[in-house]
């Protein structure tokens, strides 16, 4: 990524995030998914940092942000975020969150809605032991790398993350992500809080309160939060709208960005007067 106005550490609390600054004009803040850094986004930054000053940040527990031992919490990770646009003084700023990063958004949106204009949900849910439930047996799957590296490790994150139309004719796409996670790679008690938090999440019956345009999009695949649960987060947030990517996986960002992006910049412009 090029044209980085900003790389320091900033500090919330009892931790430093790193984040980065790029673009000009309404704020966008990115937040990334579980174990995921904000280098994720590298086919996002151009396009929205023409119209944006796209905020990175690397969550609690990954990237180049500290990884404190002990439990994390969604809140808790949201009060870093909260604290971070304050610090920088930046907001109200619309959100676009990802996966467990979608979860953040949310309750950033509800915890200090001061901060939110208005939020983007990518390939994730409102949580409730609905979610577990349904894909508790695939975790204890996925989760199962005992003796893989690094490398492997994401290879194989990227099989139930993506489609297999998509890993067949863009293999070197997959290879990149793969290395872009590789080089940033989140520790294990980083990743363990992350994914404690995100299981013990649920925003079920505080969403009906949420007042800011919300756009909700998912990959019509998508294996790790199945397509429903994108159908009950938009029926829970008054207004929201529900985009599909059809045939994406859990990266709709990343399988088709294009799609994606032009998504984004169009709500940004006609529901949130970005």
């Amino acid at each position: 990524m090029t044209g980085v106005a900003a790389v320091p550490k900033f500090r919330v609390g009892d931790i430093h995030l790193y984040y980065e600054l790029h673009g000009t004009g309404p704020p966008l803040l990115l937040l990334a998914g579980l174990g995921m850094p904000a280098t994720i986004w590298y086919h996002q930054v151009p396009a929205f940092a023409a119209r944006h000053q796209v905020i990175l940040v690397d969550n609690r527990g990954a990237g180049r942000s500290d990884h404190p031992l002990g439990d994390y919490t969604v809140a808790q990770m949201a009060l870093d975020t909260a604290r971070l646009l304050a610090g920088l003084g930046v907001g109200p700023a619309h959100v676009l969150g990802f996966s467990l990063g979608g979860l953040i958004a949310q309750e950033l949106a509800l915890t200090h809605p001061a901060r939110v204009r208005s939020l983007v949900l990518a390939s994730t849910h409102p949580g409730g032991p609905e979610y577990r439930q349904a894909t508790g047996s695939q975790w204890q799957h996925r989760l199962q790398v005992a003796g893989m590296t690094r490398e492997e490790i994401y290879r194989r994150a990227m099989e139930w993350s993506t489609s297999a139309a998509f890993r067949q004719a863009n293999p070197e796409e997959v290879e990149r992500f793969v290395m872009v996670r590789a080089a940033l790679p989140a520790p294990g008690r980083g990743f363990q809080g992350q994914f404690r938090a995100a299981m013990s999440f649920d925003a079920r019956d505080r969403l009906p309160q949420l007042r800011r345009p919300v756009l909700v999009i998912h990959g019509t695949a998508d294996e790790v939060v199945p397509p429903r649960f994108a159908e009950d987060l938009a029926r829970r947030i008054p207004g929201a709208r529900l985009h599909w990517i059809e045939g994406a996986g859990h990266l709709p960002f990343l399988e088709q960005p294009q799609a994606f992006n032009q998504a984004v910049l169009d709500f940004l412009v006609l529901r949130a007067g970005a």
